[in-house]
């Protein structure tokens, strides 16, 4: 059996290897979460993936699929920021 000196030297390296085993488990835990919820949404990411390469490459067009909305560009939006647009006046 050790010595109390012993195990008093020794209690730093228990302490290091108890803490990177608790931070490896976090670690592989949570890239398997998030590998599991991949796996399981795959169709729906995707899906979702399609979706927004479809519309930022003109694929699907917004304009005919909300008709009644306006049409605006990532110049207008700044324009809007810097000065808001004026009501015309009658």
């Amino acid at each position: 059996m050790p010595s109390p000196s012993e195990i008093q030297s020794m209690l730093p390296l228990f302490l290091q290897l108890l803490f990177f085993a608790v931070a490896g488990a976090l670690i592989v835990g949570t890239f398997s979460a998030i590998v599991g919820l991949m796996v399981k949404y795959a169709l729906f990411i995707l899906l979702a993936i399609i979706i927004i390469v479809g519309i930022n490459y003109g694929f699907i067009d917004l304009s005919q699929l909300f008709p009644n909305s306006q049409s605006w560009t990532w110049g207008d939006l700044e324009n809007h920021i810097i000065q808001p647009p004026q009501e015309p006046t009658q």
